[in-house]
């Protein structure tokens, strides 16, 4: 399975970027994106993340790994289409991927408290 890291790399190739570019043109330091691009590091904010894809030409959701016929694990087809087809849908989602487990769970309460679930 295709890692963040390498799609990144991939991404960087097709847009003949070196890392110095890169922080040049995202304000994210050379050594931060060398970690993510190794996979040192696999949790990208998702500002950042945002930051990277515009400067490569490429959408978060591509570097996450999705696309319109590959959803995310968990998603109905039919939802995720739907998803696709929105960018402030796939922004939200693309977002609530990169939260760290804590922060979702967090965010889980206060969605079920604001629709008193």
């Amino acid at each position: 399975m295709e890692r963040i890291a390498d799609r990144l790399m991939a991404a960087m190739r097709a847009a003949n970027t070196t890392y110095v570019e890169l922080a040049d043109r995202t304000g994210i330091s050379k050594s931060a994106l060398q970690r993510y691009a190794t996979g040192e590091t696999e949790k990208i904010p998702l500002d950042r993340l945002e930051s990277i894809a515009d400067a490569l030409n490429v959408s978060a959701a591509h570097l996450l790994g999705w696309d319109e016929n590959n959803p995310p694990a968990q998603v109905d087809e039919g939802i995720w289409k739907t998803i696709c087809a929105d960018s402030a849908k796939l922004r939200l989602v693309t977002w609530i991927a990169t939260l760290d487990q804590d922060t979702f769970r967090r965010m889980e309460k206060i969605l079920d408290a604001a629709f008193d679930v």
